[in-house]
């Protein structure tokens, strides 16, 4: 049994769209259906969909890839910046941050493409040590599509220690190229998100 993916939310438009603070990113969405992301300065931006609610899922599989990966950054640094990560956060209990200004978040596991990081290898961030964990799926070369698959139960029992997996109840997309070299700049793309259940 899969569940085909789709996109979680669609512009109005495409265009540029703009936080005076963080937020410099172009969304456009290409032929095929492919959500093209682009950031064109440094910034930090999270899209999150926290309504879903899927009990069954074990793996997910996601056809991407990077058209730019931004400059001089890798978790094998601590420069853990990435041009998009998917989160995936399970169950409804928060687990501490690590920081009294950042909210507690339910667990999580980040997937993302890079070129210096360890692939499959479960990197933690500077914070929510105890219920997040990132982990490269490949390293295609720029502007290659590429299919990748990651069974998310046996990862999640893994990572953290647990016999079991709770459901999935949020989906985001995040950016970060705050730390990256040549202006920040970076871009990548998306054409589907699939779930595989238990059958």
């Amino acid at each position: 049994m899969g569940l085909r993916g789709r996109p979680l939310a669609q512009p109005p438009h495409q265009g540029h769209y703009f936080n005076r603070l963080y937020l410099y990113l172009r969304v456009s969405w290409g032929a095929g259906q492919v959500l093209s992301l682009e950031a064109k300065r440094p910034m930090s931006g999270l899209i999150l969909n926290d309504s879903i609610n899927l009990d069954n899922v074990h793996a997910v599989k996601i056809d991407w890839g990077v058209k730019r990966y931004p400059k001089d950054t890798s978790y094998e640094n601590q420069v853990n910046n990435e041009a998009l990560m998917l989160y995936f956060f399970f169950g409804k209990e928060k687990i501490t941050s690590g920081h009294v200004l950042i909210p507690n978040s339910p667990y999580f596991i980040g997937l993302f493409l890079c070129q210096d990081e360890k692939v499959n290898f479960p990197y933690r961030g500077r914070y929510f040590h105890p219920g997040g964990r990132f982990v490269c799926l490949g390293k295609p070369a720029p502007g290659a599509m590429v299919t990748s698959e990651f069974d998310l139960e046996a990862a999640f029992k893994r990572y953290f220690g647990k016999k079991q997996t709770p459901g999935i109840t949020g989906i985001a997309f995040g950016i970060d190229t705050t730390k990256a070299a040549d202006s920040g700049r970076g871009e990548t793309f998306l054409k589907r998100i699939e779930f595989a259940a238990h059958k």
